[in-house]
Order: C-alpha cells, then structure tokens, then sequence
C-alpha cells in the first residue's frame, strides 16, 4: 500500500519549501544590496580620491612652473648682480686710476707752491730791505693755498 497522497499535505510541503526559498532569496538580496550600497560608497571615495588627485597634481603642475619662473628669475637676478659686479669693479679701477693721477697732481703742485713760497721768501727777505709791502699779500695767499691743498693730501690719504 503505497502512501496516498494528499494533495493539501503536498501543497503545504510546497509552500513551506517556496517559503523557505524565499527567505533564502530574500537574505541573499539583502546581502547583495549591501555588498552594492558598499561598492557604490567606495566608488564615491574613489571618484573623490580621483578628483583630490587630479586637483594635487594640477596644483604640483602649477607649483612647479612658479618655481621654474623663480629660477628663471633668480638667474636673471644673478646676472644682473654679476653685470653689477663687473661694472663696481670697473669704476672701482677708474677711480682708483684717477685718484693716483689726482694724488700725483696734488704733489706736483704742492711742490710748486713750495717752490714759490721759497720764491716769495727770497724776495720778502729782498723786500724787507727794500720796505716794500708788495711782496706780502702773495705770500700770505700762497701760506693758506700751501695749508689748503696740505689738508687735501691728508684726506685723500
């Protein structure tokens, strides 16, 4: 005798499997909506991870041509310094030039105000027997050129 069957028995077992089923089913949607929902979150951090990147390396583009500008310009700020350099140097020489040919005329003449002032002496002497007060007003003129032009050679030196 085989088992009858009982198509409300069979139909209940049907339904309590298909139950079954879709609680498994159900589960198994809510994980792969989770699983989706965090890989939907990640791409988001991707892409705003992706956007900082691009951002930091526009920036870094950016950065790198101010600082090729500042070289540019530093070594534009040296050579201008260097022509500077060369061009002190170069007036340095003229001036020290001219102050060698100033010293040397200032000598020269001071030796000719000496030559004189022993001039007037010799005449002063020839003009004191004589009484005559022509030759004091240059030799009073000549003692304050002699005292001017010894006060330049000491500051020129």
């Amino acid at each position: 005798m085989s088992p009858a069957f009982d198509p409300q028995v069979a139909f209940h077992q049907l339904t309590q499997r298909l139950d079954t089923m879709q609680a498994s089913q159900d589960q198994t949607n809510q994980t792969l909506l989770q699983t989706v929902e965090i890989q939907t979150a990640m791409l988001h951090e991707l892409r705003q991870t992706q956007a900082t990147q691009t951002a930091m390396q526009a920036a870094q583009t950016e950065m790198q041509a101010d600082i090729r500008q500042l070289r540019d310009s530093h070594l534009t700020l040296l050579k201008v310094q260097n022509n500077m350099l060369d061009f002190m140097k170069f007036t340095l020489d003229k001036q020290t030039k001219w102050n060698e040919r100033q010293d040397q005329f200032n000598i020269i003449f001071l030796d000719e105000l000496r030559d004189l002032k022993r001039e007037v002496r010799r005449r002063d002497d020839d003009a004191k027997s004589e009484g005559d007060k022509i030759y004091r007003e240059p030799k009073d003129r000549l003692n304050r050129l002699e005292d001017f032009m010894n006060d330049q050679l000491r500051k020129a030196s």
